[in-house]
């Protein structure tokens, strides 16, 4: 099983990688009269999402090519994207960020404390975590204020990121945000929650399984013939490019956090 998954992920940080195929993807929504926007100005749409394609990337490493690609890929088609990047790799991003912001793409905050509280502090229960929300969500608004220093610019809305821990408790980060948490934060919405992501249509997301590139298998080709008028497409950077320095970089850190949240937890 271990070894199995191991050859998986070596296939898919090795293998699939095709940028071509990013602008293949969005050429296949402009023949079809698609309006292909950031999510920001998907919300300030809503409810008039008809024939809209919002796109949206998850910075989760430092590959800054990746990212100049999708960027490239996008001017050339005069498309407009989020990206959402995560403390761990704005710094390395700081004059690509400068790129988007005036280019009038929407950058955000990518956040994960409710899933570092629980790998910092060895927690072991959902419920044991969700108690401590008030505390999250301060450590949430803080790294927000932190974020929109570095960029010099305000944050307008934000998105959970995944995290092994996540899917060994069962959670999702967006748990953790509330109407509440938004307004005070001047935050316009959180790009997984139901009440933004069920305006489309369709949800496209290239987090399928690691012998899969799509979840569902569903990509936007599928969406077309399914004949949906709405959709958000999530990408990331290690699905197009081959950056292993980069990769193996991230690799690296989730099996060392892996290995101290184990070893602490049974000495707890």
């Amino acid at each position: 099983m271990l070894l199995n998954s191991i050859f998986l992920r070596l296939k898919s940080d090795l293998f699939k990688k095709d940028i071509n195929e990013y602008e293949k993807l969005l050429n296949a929504l402009i023949i079809n009269r698609f309006q292909l926007v950031s999510l920001k100005n998907a919300f300030h749409k809503l409810p008039c999402l008809d024939l809209t394609a919002a796109l949206r990337h998850d910075v989760d490493i430092n590959d800054l090519r990746g990212n100049q690609l999708f960027f490239k890929i996008e001017q050339k088609l005069d498309a407009k994207a989020t990206y959402y990047f995560r403390l761990c790799t704005v710094d390395k991003h700081s004059s690509f960020i400068k790129e988007l912001l005036l280019a009038g793409f929407e950058v955000g905050y990518h956040f994960e404390e409710p899933a570092n509280y629980m790998k910092k502090n060895q927690i072991k229960s959902l419920s044991e975590l969700k108690n401590k929300k008030k505390l999250i969500q301060d450590l949430i608004s803080k790294n927000i204020r932190k974020f929109e220093k570095k960029i010099n610019n305000p944050v307008y809305s934000i998105s959970s990121h995944g995290d092994w821990i996540n899917r060994k408790y069962n959670f999702c980060n967006w748990e953790f945000i509330d109407d509440e948490f938004l307004k005070k934060n001047n935050l316009e919405f959180e790009a997984y929650q139901p009440s933004f992501l069920n305006n489309f249509d369709r949800y496209i997301s290239d987090t399928g399984p690691l012998d899969q590139k799509w979840r569902n298998n569903i990509d936007i080709h599928k969406s077309l013939e399914y004949e949906d008028k709405s959709i958000c497409m999530l990408t990331h950077e290690r699905s197009f490019n081959t950056n292993l320095l980069a990769i193996w970089e991230s690799n690296l850190i989730v099996l060392i956090e892996k290995i101290t949240y184990f070893i602490f937890s049974k000495i707890s």
